[in-house]
């Protein structure tokens, strides 16, 4: 997951969520991409907070893999994205 460090000049905390109509190839990967992810930490404690709740928004231990991309892919609009994240985030 691409990130930056408050070292690299980060301003302000945040994270993107992006996902793709049709999917890219990184190279060496055979695996579609559909969902990209970015996270930006302010300080490092930040920085750890941001990864560990992206990781509990991705954590689906009863898929192969253990993360469920598809919630996200299914979403039509950013509300809907909002709401799967603050159902996992929230309850």
């Amino acid at each position: 997951m691409p990130h930056a460090r408050p070292e690299e000049g980060v301003i302000k905390t945040a994270f993107a969520l992006v996902t793709l109509k049709e999917p890219i190839y990184f190279d060496g990967e055979n695996e579609p991409v559909y969902v990209l992810i970015t996270l930006a930490g302010s300080d490092s404690d930040q920085h750890m907070q941001g990864l560990m709740e992206i990781t509990q928004v991705l954590d689906d231990p009863d898929s192969d893999d253990g993360v469920d991309l598809n919630r996200f892919r299914n979403c039509n609009s950013a509300d809907e994205v909002y709401a799967a994240i603050d159902k996992v985030l929230n309850g």
